[in-house]
């Protein structure tokens, strides 16, 4: 206790004063004396239980539960705010001490057992290094997972819980170590626990096993957990139980590779209701559309099982939304158009690609370059849905992307350019060519030199000019018109301008220096010189090609 002067409203006492003033006096210190072990008393039992007293000291209230542990990034630290005694700022600075783990273990004797559990459970849930090393030596994880699964004292079933939650937050190993002791299974035998501050911890503690690999993914998806879980996202339930499950099930549905559909198909119309439903917790709709962009993240079938839940509208009208809701609601949008023309169809349809208009000017690289990907799979459909895009207005801000970004984003517009031109019309390739495209693809071959990939683009760069010059041939009514009257080709005009027979010819020395057999750059490459240009260029292999790229 502090203790100092006890000042009078009319000054220090002093030894002349009388007796009464001296017994007020005493009366005083005995009141203050008296009212400060009551307040003491209560913040050690408020200390007790896991919550705070005087204020934001670093503590968080058990009753807070899973959701407010994850806000604070599960930093628990002893504070000057409580009165503690000497013995608890002992076991709190000792860390895993063999006298703490034999009082976990005492036989019969419950308050030093919760002592211990709780001592053990703060230590886990420090900001930074937490000891779970020296608690997994000690021996603790299993008496974690006994009492989670034994106790019959909700407090003992919270703290274990808690504990064994921030033992799977570790490495892999950590986490494996949770499952190897039984901690998995604890968990799930909880899953419907009535008292949702409990469920919504081993919620938690599953998202941490879950989201560690693809293999304890799986092995918490065999135990038929989704089905559990995706009971606690409807409408109504308690907003941090739906956070947290939402969060799992997010977790669930993501990894490489994709879990098994028959694991996870059951979570699609809860999530698909959770988003037409128009729920008003940004974090709740973030991770349905996560997991919802991750579903869609596959073969075909998978995609119209989305479809089949009517949800596409909802997800494209996400698109205005800002961040944290737009990326994954791009990146659904994106997943879905991968697939067939029929769903491609339906994004479409839902009003799209004037949304994805807007996202191309977005500040964010990453949007510009998800919203991009996704035009490309809209122009690798048929002709209907690459005029769809025309005449959205999407064309020129892709070919800016082109001529002007990131590389990242470059590479994506490349790919709305190029699948545009191989799937399109002739009037939609003459289109494209009027744009000015014929030059950016130039200067792209250019820049690949120095690329990993640049064989492989190389290829498809070339093929789309190819296609384009053929765009730009006149009908030709008499086949055996002079050619001097058939070569008015504004594309190969373009092409020259572009110093694009220099290029061509660079890159036909380079596949062909390349030796690779399997790769028909060379002949298209080849086959443009020879048929615009009247020129000549080196076949695969070519010992003089070889040595006039090295010289």
């Amino acid at each position: 206790q502090r203790t100092g002067r006890m000042d009078t409203p009319g000054g220090t006492t002093s030894p002349e004063d009388d007796d009464e003033s001296i017994e007020a006096v005493n009366m005083a210190v005995i009141t203050v004396v008296v009212l400060a072990f009551v307040v003491g008393a209560a913040c050690w039992w408020t200390w007790r239980r896991g919550g705070t007293c005087g204020g934001d000291d670093g503590l968080l209230e058990l009753e807070d539960g899973p959701e407010a542990q994850k806000a604070a990034a599960q930093a628990l630290k002893p504070s000057s705010a409580h009165p503690v005694t000497s013995a608890t700022e002992a076991s709190l600075a000792t860390g895993v001490t063999p006298d703490l783990v034999r009082r976990l273990h005492a036989p019969g004797d419950t308050a030093a057992n919760f002592e211990a559990l709780l001592h053990f459970r703060r230590l886990l849930s420090a900001e930074t290094n937490p000891p779970i090393d020296d608690v997994i030596n000690a021996g603790i994880v299993p008496t974690l997972v006994r009492m989670l699964n034994e106790s019959d004292d909700h407090r003992f079933k919270h703290e274990a819980a808690w504990a064994l939650t921030n033992v799977a937050s570790g490495t892999s190993r950590h986490t494996q170590t949770v499952v190897d002791e039984g901690g998995l299974d604890a968990f799930v035998a909880h899953l419907d626990s009535a008292d949702v501050v409990l469920r919504e911890q081993v919620i938690w503690g599953l998202g941490n096993i879950a989201g560690d690999s693809a293999s304890l993914r799986d092995l918490a998806l065999s135990k038929g957990i989704m089905t559990h879980l995706v009971a606690n996202l409807a409408i109504g339930t308690q907003p941090s139980l739906m956070r947290q499950a939402v969060w799992v099930v997010s977790n669930l549905c993501r990894g490489r590779p994709a879990p098994d559909w028959e694991a996870v198909e059951v979570a699609v119309p809860p999530l698909a209701q959770l988003v037409m439903g128009g729920v008003k917790d940004d974090e709740v709709l973030t991770d349905a559309c996560f997991a919802l962009s991750y579903l869609a993240d596959g073969p075909n079938e998978r995609i119209q099982a989305v479809i089949d839940c009517k949800v596409i509208n909802a997800m494209v009208k996400l698109l205005d939304q800002p961040d944290p809701v737009l990326t994954p609601a791009l990146r659904f949008v994106g997943n879905v158009v991968t697939g067939s023309d029929t769903q491609t169809q339906e994004v479409v349809d839902a009003g799209a690609l004037p949304r994805l208009l807007r996202l191309l000017a977005g500040v964010k690289k990453e949007t510009r370059k998800e919203a991009a990907w996704a035009c490309s799979n809209v122009t690798a459909g048929n002709q209907s849905q690459i005029q769809a895009v025309i005449d959205a207005g999407l064309m020129p801000p892709i070919l800016d992307m082109l001529r002007d970004d990131d590389m990242q984003v470059r590479k994506e517009a490349l790919w709305v350019v190029t699948n545009a031109v191989s799937g399109g019309s002739r009037e939609q390739r003459a289109y494209l060519a009027a744009q000015g495209c014929i030059p950016l693809l130039v200067t792209w071959l250019r820049t690949e030199e120095a690329s990993e990939d640049k064989f492989g683009r190389t290829q498809t760069i070339l093929e789309s000019l190819e296609e384009l010059l053929q765009s730009g041939e006149r009908d030709q009514v008499d086949a055996a018109a002079p050619a001097a009257e058939q070569s008015a080709n504004p594309h190969v005009a373009w092409l020259t301008e572009a110093g694009g027979v220099q290029v061509l010819e660079a890159v036909s020395n380079q596949f062909a220096a390349s030796g690779d057999a399997t790769n028909h750059g060379i002949d298209t490459a080849r086959d443009i010189l020879q048929k615009y240009f009247g020129i000549e260029a080196p076949a695969r292999g070519s010992p003089s090609a070889a040595d006039e790229t090295a010289a």
